[in-house]
């Protein structure tokens, strides 16, 4: 029996599986990227071709930012969400060959998991259930279980029992934060802080439009809407920037530069602007100066953290830095310089999530009856929403 856990974020989405390939505990599915194959997760984008559904790999018709709760939205609003779950879970069954569900019959040898931003749970007591009912019932896949990302992150780490953990979990929206002190979820200090790193796209975005871009922008909008072409022309331009600084970071460039010909972005159509391109450069102090603002807000951020920490009496041992841009330098030197502790990365961290609903299941469900997993969760205090139709598997 596998366990495959699925985070779904607003930007990335990953895909992991207990046990994993070659003997490992976990191990990452690797979902097809056609922009960069060496990344096993992929962005959560979609797009729509001649009235057929695509994960997001054409970039010139692609929809993003249709992340969100799915009991909020119509139908209309939903079927983005509803078209990239199966998507995604088609790509899953078809990179892993060891994984097999009967669609007639629903028989399967895997049992599925998926992760739902802490936030909302911290706001709906019944979201995980409302989030299973979303994608067993309305995208049809047999998912079974679900978890809070924050307990996801907790799960994909060891810990000793007297350990005090914060959690700061970095997506595009939001800095999350989630503290566990003798491995009890401690809520007063759970929250989130709306500095994520989609501000940094957003101030890039701004500056892009300036200049020669701005003319060349407003053509490239004219052909698109010619065409018919779904999306935004800035969301799809902030796929491309989001991409870029992401490898600035990680790799270290000594400075920042975006180049977009206009291929990427339209189709091989007459009349296409094929002469013209986006582009921007800054050198790495530029860059740092066009950023500073954002820098300082979330020093800010965690400054308050610590503030918040000291006023409930928890001062953490263990620092968990978690999402796509925990690698960046500048933030993990200021966590470890507010906390006074080395922060914690793990070397693949944006499938903390999903590696850590999957151990967690592979570790608590084995060889137990299913109706005692139900009541008998180990960690009280971590949220878990079992559907009730599992009770007919056999492991």
């Amino acid at each position: 029996m596998y366990f495959v856990g699925i985070n779904i974020g607003i930007d990335k989405t990953t895909v992991s599986r207990s046990p994993g390939y070659n003997g490992a505990a976990v191990s990452q599915i690797a979902l097809k990227n056609v922009r960069r194959p060496e990344v096993k997760s992929i962005d959560t984008a979609i797009c729509k071709n001649d009235g057929e559904w695509s994960l997001g790999s054409i970039w010139y018709n692609v929809i993003n930012n249709f992340f969100g709760c799915p009991w909020k939205m119509t139908v209309k609003e939903s079927e983005p969400m509803r078209e990239f779950a199966n998507l995604i879970f088609n790509a899953i069954l078809q990179h892993d060959s060891d994984l097999f569900y009967n669609q007639t019959s629903k028989e399967k040898n895997f049992v599925l998991g998926i992760t739902i931003p802490s936030d909302w749970v911290r706001y709906s007591l019944d979201a995980e259930q409302q989030y299973i009912n979303f994608f067993k019932y309305e995208c049809g896949l047999p998912v079974d279980c679900c978890m809070s990302r924050s307990n996801a992150i907790y799960n994909s780490r060891e810990f000793n029992i007297n350990d005090s953990v914060l959690i700061i979990d970095i997506e595009s929206g939001t800095i999350d934060f989630s503290t566990y002190v003798k491995s009890k979820c401690v809520q007063a200090c759970c929250w989130g802080g709306n500095v994520g790193t989609q501000k940094i796209v957003d101030i890039l975005i701004t500056r892009i439009q300036y200049g020669n871009n701005a003319q060349n922008l407003r053509k490239l909008k004219e052909f698109r809407n010619s065409k018919g072409l779904h999306g935004d022309v800035l969301a799809v331009l902030s796929l491309f920037v989001q991409v870029q600084v992401e490898t600035y970071f990680i790799e270290k460039h000594g400075a920042f530069v975006l180049l977009i010909p206009y291929i990427e972005l339209t189709q091989s159509w007459p009349g296409a602007p094929w002469d013209l391109c986006i582009e921007f450069a800054a050198s790495r102090e530029e860059f740092n100066e066009i950023i500073a603002e954002y820098i300082t807000s979330v020093n800010n951020t965690f400054v308050n953290a610590k503030i918040k920490l000291n006023q409930n009496g928890i001062a953490p041992n263990k620092v968990i830095l978690s999402g796509n841009t925990a690698g960046v330098i500048s933030i993990r030197e200021y966590v470890w310089q507010v906390f006074d502790v080395r922060p914690n990365i793990n070397c693949e961290c944006e499938f903390d999530a999903s590696s850590g609903i999957s151990v967690w299941m592979s570790n608590n469900y084995k060889h137990q009856n299913i109706r005692e997993r139900v009541c008998a969760v180990p960690n009280p205090s971590i949220t878990l929403v079992i559907d009730v139709d599992w009770i007919g598997l056999n492991f």
